[in-house]
């Protein structure tokens, strides 16, 4: 009997043991959303070696139907197509056949070497044809001509000579297969060898449609300095012209007095814009053309000979930075639009919708898929891209140290660079750039809880997790919260409140960078929609370049403090160390620029440097050379952030620098800057919490940053993501299509020295974040903000007038009222009108309405900018009673119920209300010279001696930052840190239970069915398995228990 009980206790032990074994389930594939190939675009890309899976792609037929991938038979007589995959082994362009519904579509691979930055379509340099013969066995069609005009190949040249009088012309395309595709980019190095007049032009023709006309065409004239010298114009179904945009050159191409030269003439088509290059200068950009979406390509001439040395037709490569396509905006550099698909039809949306966010929060799990909200499968990240076709940035969302370490090892394989990672934990952000530092990080604190705490307090985590950028939840983002954080060098981002245009405009009001969003074209709409041309949503930062050395002597405490009374937001100081390890202002390394001494900082200990006193500007008195310390005292706790620039290059300056803010408490007032990525680096190694720029310039000029700013980002990345910091140029090469380019990417740009007025009041006007001038008395009376006296205007006068108090308030803090303002109403209910005039709100009707004003200011230089409001909210209600006198107190008839909330005393409207009105507590009703007294007797509220009836019982205290420490007293009783609650630790003993019966035997279990591969099916065997986990761990514990009861009563029964 006893060998029995054993065996049966044995098996009782490996049963539970045997089902807790590791279960196996394998990942659940995720789903193929089929990448459909427009009719523009009708071709797959794809390097050398790699092998392509055409199930990826369903097409767009010729007659606008969609082939779709599930029901596609590949074919080629090109290159081998096996199992719905092909693999080039050369580059080139190779045709394929997709046969689905009885319909067929050539489609079109082209293969590229993988270190080529473009897919080439179509080239011919002309210099081994030698005759006009040869190109039109190729497939080139004469559309039309004059009879004069001529074409011939001339010493390795293309020459349409089409001069011999002022009517003459030729239109000439190029092989009928190009007419597939309607995105492209045309290359051409040409020159215009003879024209009759200035105005006559050679050009580009596109999108051809019958081999004649209707086309699109980019237009050179021989002048092309001339207003119209450039044109983007259509032919139009009558073969007549309809001009849409027109620009000039900075030089002409044929000014009928010297040798013409060659020039490098660019047009690019992709979707429905179109841009136009002279020798790498930008001369039309993004202009909307949304009649045709493909057509043949040709060139043409009128009245002036072309001569073609080479020619293009190239796919550029997916640039290692998104060319985001922006909206509309009478918003200067609007808030990025962001959106987080959440299923297949939204992720698909943003391969074809018209309105594309600039960015895509992709959500991704340890098995690199992109998922919903809830967890589920959408498509695999791979699928996700090639979907995006590099549309959009994504931005990848972790949730797990698992999705976290597998996307960082993804990314450092893959060529992806323009990329984010969100996490709402900091270490999940540092996990991912530790492997790939190329991705920018967001700190996502949309579900945290920051009532209460300050913005300064959230830039050591966001910096700390190497974030550039934070997610703040919509009630947090208040404009002076984004502000501050903008002081910090922190990029902001929110998400809209609810899906209406009264959140997002809220949102846009707050001065944010970025906003997510469940409707992108919304928020693109409501960007004209409710804004004044060149609006100003974020107040550009004023740096006081060495304090202000036109008004001052430069990098002095008194010319700091002078800086900021001129209307400085930020005040920059440079800081060398001295021999005894003094941290000391000094622009230069030595002293002999500024001070009437010579010698190296270094050299000299500060006792001896105090010898000296800086002198460079003659017009003010003399100052001695300042320490650090002395910045500190005199700026802290001002509204200013000291920018401290290193200019010593001994990295041991670093722990100085925090030593000494440290003890005066100005980590939240402190930015660092320099040239020396050396010392960013430190820094970053010290205290990551600080925010830092780097002083680095652009090898691009002006011209071609802002016709490529994606390029010039590439650049700009490669050192900024090393260090986390902000970019600080020389703002000779910074326009507005490169800061704007870099706000989408959280990339603030602080450009250095502005000393030029005009120069001065572009950059204010580009939206730059913030930049440096030594003339901070420039900005002084500019506005910076416009605000309303009160956020809520409440009347019960149907048609009347409600007092309205607007103030423009200066950089240097003076306030004025603007003589003129515009109301936009953004959202409103019932039948209430308003009209806002001479600092007056007039209603008509009832209801409510969500508004803001904005008023134009201009520059000295004369340019315009305009400012608003935050929303307020105007209700006009017929049954509402104003208090009798704001600020007084009042009692109505009999005593008022009394509740207590949040520490404040609320009492019922219906015998009178305790409410906050202008600014002071007020009781509804009778007047009353002094305020009631209230009290509490007997654990109940007594207004005015009188009982309320309700208890005075506060609401349940918020849980403790320190958790106590809990522990059983000798007499029994739990002690509380220390301290003896008088709760006893146990309860009393309860009486023995009834000694259950026997259960039944089970029956026998059903035949399991045969396995199933869905997700579904893989869903079950994950939850049975995590069941039986679960079963399993509750058994073996029961079973222990049991083991230890036998082996107790075997002890007894032995002794």
């Amino acid at each position: 009997m006893k060998r029995f009980l054993a065996l049966l206790l044995a098996l009782c032990l490996l049963i539970p043991l045997a089902v807790a074994l590791p279960i196996e389930v394998g990942a659940a594939t995720a789903p193929i959303l089929p990448v459909t190939l427009s009719l523009g675009f009708p071709a797959v890309k794809a390097d050398v070696g790699e092998t392509v899976d055409l199930s990826f792609y369903s097409i767009t037929a010729d007659d606008g139907s969609v082939l779709t991938a599930a029901d596609i038979i590949w074919s080629s007589a090109e290159i081998t197509v096996s199992g719905g995959k092909v693999t080039p082994t050369e580059k080139g362009v190779f045709s394929l056949t997709a046969t689905a519904n009885g319909k067929a579509k050539t489609v079109y691979l082209l293969v590229k070497d993988p270190t080529d930055t473009e897919y080439v379509l179509f080239e011919e340099d002309f210099e081994n044809t030698t005759s006009f013969d040869e190109l039109l066995d190729e497939g080139y069609t004469v559309a039309q001509r004059s009879a004069s005009a001529a074409i011939s190949v001339t010493d390795g040249k293309l020459v349409l000579s089409g001069h011999a009088h002022k009517d003459c012309y030729i239109r000439l395309l190029l092989p009928n297969w190009l007419g597939d595709f309607g995105d492209y980019r045309i290359e051409l190095n040409a020159a215009m060898t003879n024209r009759i007049a200035d105005s006559h032009w050679m050009a580009f023709m596109y999108r051809v449609q019958n081999s004649n006309y209707p086309y699109y065409q980019n237009t050179f004239r021989a002048v092309t300095t001339a207003g119209n010298g450039t044109e983007v114009a259509v032919r139009n179904e009558n073969d007549a012209w309809e001009v849409v945009h027109t620009a000039a050159y900075s030089a002409a191409i044929n000014d009928g007095s010297s040798t013409p030269s060659y020039h490098d003439f660019v047009v690019e088509a992709f979707g429905d814009y179109v841009s136009s290059v002279i020798d790498g200068t930008a001369v039309a950009t993004n202009v909307y053309m949304p009649e045709h979406d493909r057509g043949r390509i040709g060139l043409q001439v009128r009245a002036s000979e072309m001569a073609v040395e080479s020619l293009r037709v190239v796919i550029p490569a997916e640039n290692s930075v998104v060319d985001v396509l922006d909206p509309n905006s009478d918003v200067i550099n609007a808030p990025s639009i962001i959106t987080a698909p959440d299923n297949a039809a939204a992720l698909t949306a943003l391969a074809t919708g018209d309105t594309l966010p600039a960015i895509a929060i992709l959500r991704i799990d340890g098995d690199l898929n992109v998922t919903s909200s809830a967890g589920t499968a959408i498509c695999s990240l791979e699928n996700a891209l090639t979907l995006l076709h590099n549309r959009v940035i994504p931005a990848f969302l972790v949730g797990s140290s698992e999705a976290a370490d597998a996307l960082g090892a993804w990314l450092a394989d893959s060529a992806l660079t323009d990329v984010f990672v969100l996490a709402n934990d900091a270490n999940l952000i540092q996990r991912v750039r530790n492997i790939a530092p190329i991705c920018r990080g967001v700190l996502d604190l949309r579900q945290r809880d920051l009532k209460g705490i300050a913005p300064a307090t959230l830039r050591a985590e966001i910096n700390g997790s190497g974030s550039r950028v934070v997610l703040l939840p919509a009630a947090y983002a208040t404009r002076d919260n984004v502000a501050v954080l903008h002081d910090l060098l922190i990029a902001v981002w929110t998400e809209e409140a609810a899906d209406t245009d009264t959140a997002r405009v809220g949102a846009t009001l707050s001065g944010v960078n970025g906003i997510v969003t469940a409707d992108p074209a919304a928020l693109a709409a409501s960007y004209t929609a409710y804004f004044m041309p060149t609006t100003l949503t974020r107040a550009p930062g004023m740096i006081g370049h060495r304090g202000t050395p036109i008004y001052g002597q430069e990098n002095t405490v008194e010319s700091a403090v002078l800086a900021v009374e001129l209307g400085a937001t930020l005040v920059e100081a440079d800081f060398y160390l001295t021999k005894d390890n003094i941290v000391v202002g000094m622009h230069d390394a030595t002293i002999d620029g500024t001070t009437n001494g010579s010698g190296k900082v270094k050299d000299f200990t500060y006792d001896e440097l105090c010898r000296y006193a800086v002198n460079d500007n003659v017009n003010v008195a003399v100052k001695p050379i300042p320490t650090l310390r002395e910045y500190c005292a005199a700026l802290k706790g001002k509204d200013v952030r000291l920018l401290i620039e290193v200019k010593d290059g001994n990295t041991a300056i670093c722990q100085h620098i925090l030593s000494i803010i440290d003890d005066y408490g100005m980590r939240d007032q402190v930015n660092v800057i320099s040239f020396n990525t050396a010392i960013l680096e430190k820094f970053k190694e010290l205290c990551p919490e600080l925010s830092v720029g780097w002083l680095g310039s652009l090898s691009m000029n002006y011209a071609s940053a802002e016709s490529d700013p994606e390029q010039a980002l590439t650049e700009i990345l490669s050192t900024v993501q090393q260090y986390n910091s902000t970019y600080n140029p020389n703002y000779s090469s910074i326009g507005p299509n490169l800061i704007r380019a870099a706000n989408h990417r959280g990339v603030l740009i602080l450009p250095w020295t502005i000393n030029s007025r005009s120069d001065f009041d572009k950059l204010f006007r580009y939206g730059s974040h913030a930049f440096t001038t030594d003339y901070t008395a420039w900005v002084s009376d500019y506005v910076k903000d416009l605000r309303t006296d009160k956020n809520l205007y409440i009347s019960n006068t149907v048609s009347g007038d409600i007092p309205l108090s607007l103030s423009a308030i200066a950089y240097n803090g003076g306030i004025s009222s603007p003589a003129r303002a515009t109301l936009a109403v953004v959202e409103q209910s019932g039948t209430l009108s308003l009209s806002y005039e001479n600092g007056v709100l007039k209603t008509s009707g009832t209801g409510t309405a969500t508004c803001l004003l904005s008023a134009s200011f201009f520059t000295h230089s004369g340019s315009m900018y305009s400012k608003c409001t935050e929303l307020f909210t105007v209700t006009v209600d017929e049954s509402y009673t104003p208090p009798l006198a704001a600020g007084r107190w009042h009692l109505g008839n009999g005593a008022p119920t009394v509740t207590a909330e949040d520490g404040a005393l609320y009492l019922d409207l219906a015998n009178g209300s305790l409410y906050l009105f202008d600014g002071a507590w007020c009781l509804q009703g009778t007047l009353k010279s002094e305020a009631p007294t209230v009290e509490i007797r007997e654990g109940y509220w007594y207004i005015d001696g009188s009982a309320t009836g309700v208890r005075a019982e506060g609401k349940d205290g918020a849980a403790g930052t320190v958790d106590a420490a809990l522990s059983i007293g000798a007499n029994g009783n739990w002690f509380i840190d220390g301290t003896d609650s008088g709760v006893a630790a146990t309860g009393p003993k309860g009486e023995s239970g009834a000694t259950g019966i026997d259960g039944k035997d089970g029956e026998n279990g059903k035949d399991g069915k045969d396995a199933v591969a869905d997700t579904a099916a893989l869903s079950a065997a994950t939850t049975t398995a995590t069941v039986a986990v679960v079963i399993s761990t509750v058994l073996l514990a029961g079973n222990l228990g049991l083991l230890v009861w036998f082996l107790v009563k075997r002890r007894k029964r032995v002794s």
